[in-house]
């Protein structure tokens, strides 16, 4: 039951950067392709930290180099919804780039997942066909909400803990499209749970590298007490089914 197919895992959740302007972090680049090579990471959607901190045009530019220069990584964009002008032109224009997902950061910024700005963009996201990945703060019944009324949209939740897991869960019945990152489910049934009660499909595995760390991470999948095949539609499949729109 330990054995994990060595042929694809991606990360859904990782950054890059300078600088992590809240603590003393190595967030550079070279940690986390250290941290790929180290536990067999075969890709990883990423986005520059600039973007969440700073400027995200910048961020969504700086993230496109990375992830020109190293076909492994996986362009995510980001908008910090406190600056009003140009979110429209901006998703579009990153779609036609190669982005694949849109992370929003209201733990950091500041901002409401449910004004009525936050919902525009949402909105757009879901309009163009791309997966939002936001942190299970932003508040599971505005979540649900967006889902109510979005049909289209796929929503990626990311901090989830054990303790969540009974109002998620409520929430996953109403919705097929709601997912979880799998990074803080670390109690031993957090993921056999989830895979239990509505498949594999539904738990997409993050890390959070190079904050986080890749081989806690895989043991969370890798000791889990769920099927080879359920263990290779978390690693991998999962997102890639999200990304690809399918």
């Amino acid at each position: 039951m330990g054995a994990i197919n060595k042929k694809m895992v991606i990360d859904a959740n990782t950054l890059v950067g300078a600088m992590w302007p809240l603590e003393r972090r190595d967030v550079s680049l070279e940690k986390l392709k250290r941290e790929m090579d180290k536990f067999g990471v075969t890709k990883a959607v990423t986005l520059s930290a600039k973007g969440i901190f700073y400027d995200h045009t910048l961020g969504n530019d700086e993230t496109l180099k990375v992830c020109l220069e190293d076909p492994r990584f996986i362009p995510a964009l980001t908008i910090d919804p406190r600056k009003y002008l140009g979110y429209a032109e901006e998703i579009k224009k990153r779609i036609g780039e190669g982005f694949k997902i849109l992370r929003l950061f209201p733990d950091f910024q500041g901002f409401m997942i449910n004004s009525i700005h936050v919902r525009r963009i949402i909105t757009k996201a879901e309009e163009l066909g791309l997966p939002v990945m936001m942190p299970v703060k932003a508040g599971i019944t505005n979540v649900l909400e967006l889902l109510r009324e979005l049909r289209g949209l796929r929503v990626i939740l990311t901090g989830v803990t054990y303790f969540d897991l009974a109002e998620i869960l409520t929430a996953m019945e109403e919705s097929d499209n709601l997912f979880i990152e799998t990074r803080l489910l670390d109690s031993p049934d957090g993921v056999s749970m989830v895979v239990e009660e509505f498949g594999a499909s539904r738990l997409i595995f993050g890390s959070g590298a190079p904050l986080g760390y890749v081989g806690s991470s895989l043991n969370l999948i890798k000791h889990a007490q769920i099927s080879e095949a359920e263990k290779r539609m978390v690693l991998a499949e999962s997102v890639k089914k999200i990304i690809e729109g399918r």
